[in-house]
This record gives structure tokens, C-alpha cells and sequence, in this order.
């Protein structure tokens, strides 16, 4: 027993040089130069939380970072419109038959027409503060992304309009692009929102083994948090207790497995990844 331990503690000694040894080789093959690219991925926002709760969000951050993308789901209630109308840059991704909202097709386009090294996730009912793009750009100076994965959490208001801090959900992202691009970026058979949040988190935190590090910004705040925002959900996608869990089942499953083979092997694992851009 004591020597299957001692190899299987060498195998996991092996094993994390690997992934030290790929983290810097992609560093050293893109760089670090902090630019920076926020990006929505949407369908019928206006719909979901309102017109004037995603125009809010949207000139909040208007003029921000390097670039601001929508990638918008054949939206038909007047998201692109208001975006380009807000001065976004829209990319449209065609609609998938059968799938209302397709998560990982939408966020793998926006980060496939991205200009820069890291790309940034947005909700169409958070307003963000002037000054954010300063705040990721010195997070990002004083961090070792080849350890962290750096999170932006704002405050939201609870039930009794009071504003609290974000705890329990991430609220944006600060993704490294030049990971995604090296792992094939997001598994399109993980469409489902809880599955494609579920495989994110295996590639950031078991394929690359980064630690979350919070960064809490105090004047970005949700207009809607997940007491409000559900039943918003469900109305607009028809969505029912029994089949929401159903649906998160089976999407943990199916990312489940979309990971297997990146865990088991990187550079064939990757060959495996379903992805419409690259």
C-alpha cells in the first residue's frame, strides 16, 4: 500500500509540472499585455429584465476597455438594436434548431472575435463603474495568472432593497483568453447554462488549476438577483421546478464527460472539444 501511495503522489507530482510547464509556455507564446475586451452573451435581454434595466447596463459600460462586444442569439425584441444604439459592437450567432439559448456557441464567438488578451463576462442587469477597466488593469499588475483566476464581484439588492454583497455566484469573469483559445474553448455540448458554467470552472480550476481570488467592487451593483432574476427565467423560457432540474442534471453529466478527456490527456483531449469558431 505505502508504495501505490508513493507512486500515485509522484504521478500527481508529474502531473502538476505539466500543467506549470503549459501555463507558462502559453504566457510566454501570447503574452500579458493587459488589454481588455468585456463581452455580453445574450437573447431577448429586453424580454428577460426589461428595456430600461439593459440600457442602463449597457452605457454604463459603453467606452470601456479595448472593445465592447454583444453576441447576440437572434435576439427579436430589440437587444442588438438598443446595443448598437448604445454604440456596442454586435456579432450575431446564428441561432442552433432546437436549442433556446445556446451559452457556449454564443460566448465561444465573442471570445473568438475578441481583440484582446482577456475577456471579461457581463450581465444585462449590472451597471458598472467608470473606473473598471482601471481596476482589472492594476488586479491584473499585481496578480500571478498563472495561479489566479480573477473574479469581479459587485453588490446586489437583497429582499429588502438594501445592497449586499455578491457571495454565492461570480459575477464577471476576468478569463485569460489565451487559455481558451489553447484548451478549444468551450465544449458546445455543454449549451445548458449550468453546464457550461460547470465545464468553465473544469477547465479553470482542474485543467489549469487556478485558485478563485476575488476582487469586490462596491459601486457595481445587480439590479436582479437570483430571487428575482428565476422567476424571470423560468416566464420567459418556460421553465418548470421539475424539468430545471432535469435539465441540470443531464447538462453536469454531459459536461462531465466533455472534461474526461482533457483530464485524462491535453493535447488529445482538445482534438475532442465541439467548437463552431476554432
Amino acid at each position: 500500500m505505502g508504495y501505490v501511495r508513493t507512486m500515485d503522489r509522484f504521478k500527481d507530482m508529474i502531473k502538476m509540472l505539466d500543467i506549470e510547464n503549459r501555463k507558462k509556455q502559453i504566457v510566454e507564446k501570447y503574452g500579458l499585455e493587459p488589454t481588455v475586451t468585456f463581452f455580453y452573451y445574450l437573447w431577448n435581454a429586453i424580454d428577460y429584465v426589461g428595456r430600461a434595466n439593459v440600457k442602463e447596463s449597457f452605457e454604463s459600460i459603453s467606452g470601456l476597455g479595448d472593445e465592447v462586444i454583444v453576441g447576440d442569439y437572434s435576439s427579436n425584441d430589440g437587444t442588438k438594436e438598443l446595443a448598437e444604439e448604445c454604440g456596442l459592437k454586435v456579432i450575431s450567432v446564428e441561432k442552433t434548431p432546437g436549442i433556446t439559448f445556446h451559452e457556449s456557441k454564443i460566448i465561444n464567438k465573442a471570445i473568438y472575435n475578441s481583440k484582446s488578451n482577456f475577456v471579461v463576462d457581463l450581465d444585462c442587469h449590472t451597471v458598472y463603474p467608470k473606473n473598471l477597466t482601471e481596476i482589472i488593469k492594476k488586479n491584473l499588475l499585481r496578480k500571478d495568472i498563472t495561479k489566479d483566476q480573477l473574479v469581479l464581484r459587485g453588490l446586489y439588492r437583497g429582499y429588502n432593497g438594501r445592497e449586499r454583497i455578491e457571495f454565492s455566484h461570480c459575477s464577471s469573469c476576468i478569463l485569460y483568453k489565451p487559455y481558451l483559445l489553447e484548451v478549444g474553448g468551450l465544449d458546445e455540448r455543454t449549451y445548458y447554462g449550468f453546464g457550461t458554467t460547470f465545464y468553465m470552472l473544469g477547465i479553470l480550476e482542474d485543467i489549469y488549476k487556478l485558485e478563485m481570488n476575488n476582487i469586490y467592487v462596491g459601486n457595481m451593483v445587480h439590479r436582479f438577483h437570483m430571487h428575482l432574476k428565476i422567476p424571470r427565467w423560468a416566464n420567459i423560457f418556460d421553465i418548470t421546478i421539475d424539468n430545471t432540474l432535469e435539465n441540470d442534471m443531464f447538462s453536469r453529466f454531459q459536461a462531465t464527460n466533455c472534461l474526461k478527456p482533457l483530464r485524462q490527456n491535453f493535447d488529445e483531449g482538445r482534438k475532442t472539444v465541439k467548437n463552431s469558431y476554432w
